[in-house]
C-alpha cells in the first residue's frame, strides 16, 4: 500500500473580500493565509504559490510563522491578490496554496468586491492624503473633534493599511484609536464586502510585514472599537482585522482593551493579532472584554 502525504492544509484566511485593483501597484487588497506546510520562505512564488479561483496571485510578501507559529506551528502567507485574471465581483472564489505541485484543500474563499486601500502612515498627512496611493497616506485612524483621518474616508469593502511604528494615538470616539460611530458617521462592511485592518505587508518579495505596534495610553479608552449600546446594530458591522501588535496602559480606562467588539451583532474577524497584557491597574473593576487572545476570534 502507497500512502501519500497529505497537501499543505489551509486553516483559515483574514480578510475575507476586497478590491482587485487600485492601491499599491493597482494591485488592489492584501491577503493573509494560515496553516501548515507551506514550506520555506526562499520558495515562495516558486515553489510555494497561491492562486485564487484558480488565478496566480500578483505578488508574493510574505512566508514565516504566523504570531501563533511557535506554540502552534500555524505558517503564513501574504500576499497581493490583483486581478485574479479579470474574476467577476461578489463571487466567493476558493483559495488555494500549492507546494511542490502538491495542491492544499481549498475551502476558503475569497470575494472580490467593489473597495479601496487606505494608507494610513505615522508620516502621513490627513489634508493630503489620496486612497491608493501608498506615498500619500493619512496620518490617522480617526479624529473626531475635527472629523478627519481614514475613517472619514472609508465604505464598505476598503481596506485599512496601517503602516509599522509605535503609535499611540486616541484621538478618536471616547478617546480610543478608533470606534465605530453613528448615524452619517456609522460605516459598516456587509457580507461579501468586509471591511478590513492589516498591517502594511512590506514589500514586494521583502518577506517582512511590517510590525505595527498600538499601545492605549493612559486615561484612554482603547484601540479599535465597536459601537456603543444605543447605536448597536447600526455601525461596526462585517469588521476584519490582523496581523497587528496592540497592549494597554495599566492607567488607562476600565473598559479600555485592544479590541472590543462592545455592541456590535458579531460579525468580527480577528485574525493574527498579539493582544495584550491590558491589566487596567488604576480602577477597582476592569470591565474590558472582546478579543482576549492571539490567533483567530
Amino acid at each position: 500500500t502507497v500512502y501519500r502525504c497529505p497537501g499543505p492544509p489551509v486553516l483559515y484566511t483574514d480578510a475575507l473580500s476586497g478590491p482587485t485593483s487600485g492601491g499599491e501597484g493597482n494591485q488592489g487588497a492584501y491577503l493573509s493565509i494560515f496553516g501548515r506546510n507551506f514550506g520555506v520562505a526562499s520558495a515562495l512564488g516558486t515553489t510555494t504559490k497561491v492562486f485564487i479561483g484558480g488565478a496566480e496571485v500578483a505578488n508574493y510578501r510574505y512566508l514565516g510563522l504566523s504570531k501563533v507559529g511557535a506554540k502552534l506551528g500555524v505558517q503564513q502567507i501574504t500576499v497581493q491578490v490583483g486581478s485574479l485574471g479579470g474574476a467577476a465581483l461578489n463571487a466567493a472564489l476558493p483559495v488555494k496554496v500549492v507546494v511542490d505541485g502538491v495542491d492544499s484543500n481549498a475551502t476558503s474563499t475569497f470575494t472580490p468586491c467593489v473597495g479601496k486601500i487606505l494608507f494610513v502612515s505615522l508620516t502621513g498627512n490627513d489634508a493630503t492624503a489620496v486612497a491608493g496611493d501608498i506615498t500619500k497616506p493619512w496620518r490617522h485612524l480617526q479624529v473626531v473633534s475635527s472629523l478627519t483621518g481614514a475613517y472619514f474616508a472609508s465604505a464598505a469593502g476598503d481596506q485599512f493599511v496601517i503602516r509599522g511604528g509605535n503609535w499611540t494615538d486616541a484621538l478618536g470616539w471616547d478617546t480610543t484609536w478608533m470606534r465605530f460611530a453613528q448615524s452619517g458617521n456609522a460605516r459598516n462592511g456587509a457580507p461579501g464586502k468586509w471591511i478590513h485592518i492589516t498591517a502594511y505587508p512590506g514589500p514586494i518579495n521583502g518577506n517582512a510585514i511590517e510590525d505595527v505596534h498600538y499601545s492605549t495610553p493612559a486615561s484612554s479608552a482603547g484601540g479599535l472599537e465597536g459601537p456603543w449600546s444605543a447605536i448597536a446594530g447600526t455601525s461596526g458591522e462585517y469588521i476584519s482585522i490582523s496581523n497587528l501588535r496592540m497592549d494597554v496602559s495599566s492607567t488607562a480606562n476600565s473598559d479600555a482593551s485592544p479590541i472590543n467588539l462592545q455592541y456590535t451583532g458579531g460579525h468580527w474577524r480577528v485574525v493574527n493579532n498579539d493582544l495584550g497584557p491590558w491589566p487596567v491597574g488604576n480602577v477597582a473593576a476592569a470591565k474590558a472584554a472582546g478579543s482576549p487572545a492571539m490567533g483567530m476570534t
